[in-house]
């Protein structure tokens, strides 16, 4: 069973990973444009780099995690993600600016592919409940990044902003070294890399002595696991980054008023964001995958009543389709490992997370356009209705878990 202290660490990291990816975006945009004399355009493609390997460094740091040690990458993050951020602080340029960011975005890359698999191997019986907190954490991390920034920017101007968090996360990972680099009861890689038969050779010798048929459910079970990931995630993009504005055009209720649109809009995000805390708690009470499905086929009817709702209708019915979006997250999360090879388990999350991410490529695109050519939200709704669709026929042709519980040893290599 995982302690609480751990816990509570791997909890503020997915905070800091939300706040650090958010609170650069705005902050160079509000003071650091202006400090030297260039648009918002040139200093947001300087953050690119960092968004991109926010994403693409995940497969590596997963890889890292379980050919090395989860705990020890966590360290890494910690203190790799607040050296990059007080180095930006101290930025003399565009140049320097821009190197630090990059780094902020391989170190930011840590965080998911190797927090996540650390709960998952140390929940016990509670890994629903405990994903469900950490996801809010995650949630509430992006509700408080205009705060901060605001308050930081007020203090000590925009390089506060980089040095304040940028010290704390060092601090941070310094005292989750000392505290439970010995005591972590998922802390595997050494006992691993010390045990005969374990590995990839194991795997594939396992992999080669299992019945077709599990081999088969197994490639299948892949094949599936990464359509829901790349439909999931172009979801999750489309909707979350789309808030604001699809507030903003269907709600007449509140006039041009920019404090109560606003508030809605939280007030959406807030929502769906504690959704998760619901779905971890049913995540450690039923199947998974036939949760999975039951949860999920309420999205389809709530875009498509979205499509056509305006007002508080509108408010309600987006926040539903929200909130299972979000909310979804514990259950997806366990039914993902619930197929992967355990020891692999990082890796694969870290797979997982670049191809969530990089749904973001046809999701925002699909946002902006969409509304660009129709003038309305409706047409995205129901493609995402669509892809909604398709993410339930594909979990139905998941292996049932009791097939997947048969096929264990060819999902866990001797000695894990």
């Amino acid at each position: 069973m995982m302690r609480t202290g751990p816990y509570l660490f791997l909890c503020v990291g997915h905070s800091i990973d939300h706040i650090f990816m958010l609170l650069f975006m705005a902050v160079i945009g509000t003071t650091v444009a202006p400090f030297w004399g260039l648009t918002y355009g040139e200093l947001a493609l300087l953050f690119t780099p960092a968004t991109v390997m926010f994403g693409l460094g995940s497969p590596l740091a997963g890889w890292l995690a379980d050919r090395w040690s989860g705990p020890g990458m966590m360290t890494v993050y910690f203190i790799g993600i607040g050296i990059s951020s007080v180095c930006t602080g101290f930025a003399d340029g565009p140049i320097m600016l821009g190197a630090g960011l990059f780094l902020v975005g391989v170190f930011a890359s840590i965080y998911h592919p190797v927090g996540i698999p650390l709960i998952v191997r140390g929940a016990g019986d509670r890994r629903g409940r405990l994903l469900g907190i950490n996801g809010v954490f995650g949630s509430a991390g992006m509700a408080v990044t205009p705060v901060i920034m605001s308050g930081l920017l007020a203090v000590g101007g925009w390089r506060a902003v980089f040095i304040v968090p940028g010290l704390l996360s060092i601090m941070l990972g310094i005292a989750f070294h000392f505290c439970f680099r010995e005591h972590l009861p998922i802390r595997r890689a050494r006992q691993k890399a010390k045990t005969p038969g374990a590995g990839g050779a194991a795997f594939m010798q396992t992999w080669r002595a299992r019945p077709q048929v599990e081999r088969r459910d197994f490639l299948r079970a892949m094949a599936i696991l990464g359509i829901i990931t790349v439909a999931t995630g172009l979801i999750f993009q489309a909707l979350t980054n789309g808030v604001p504005k699809i507030v903003n055009h269907r709600v007449s209720t509140f006039g041009d008023d920019i404090f109560l649109l606003s508030a809605t809009a939280s007030g959406i995000l807030v929502v769906s964001g504690l959704a998760q805390l619901i779905g971890g708690e049913l995540a450690d009470r039923f199947p998974l995958r036939r949760l999975f499905i039951a949860v999920y086929a309420g999205l389809p009817p709530a875009l498509a009543a979205a499509a056509f709702a305006y007002d508080m209708p509108m408010v309600a019915v987006f926040t539903l389709a929200t909130a299972i979006v979000v909310g979804n997250q514990p259950i997806s999360d366990l039914l993902f490992a619930r197929y992967m090879p355990e020891q692999w388990l990082s890796t694969a999350y870290g797979i997982r997370f670049a191809l969530s991410l990089g749904s973001g490529v046809v999701a925002l695109p699909l946002l902006g356009l969409g509304f660009d050519y129709t003038g309305d939200f409706a047409l995205l709704f129901y493609a995402l209705a669509a892809v909604a669709v398709v993410v339930v026929v594909a979990a139905m042709k998941l292996p049932t878990e009791a097939r997947a519980d048969a096929g264990a040893s060819v999902r866990a290599a001797p000695g894990d």
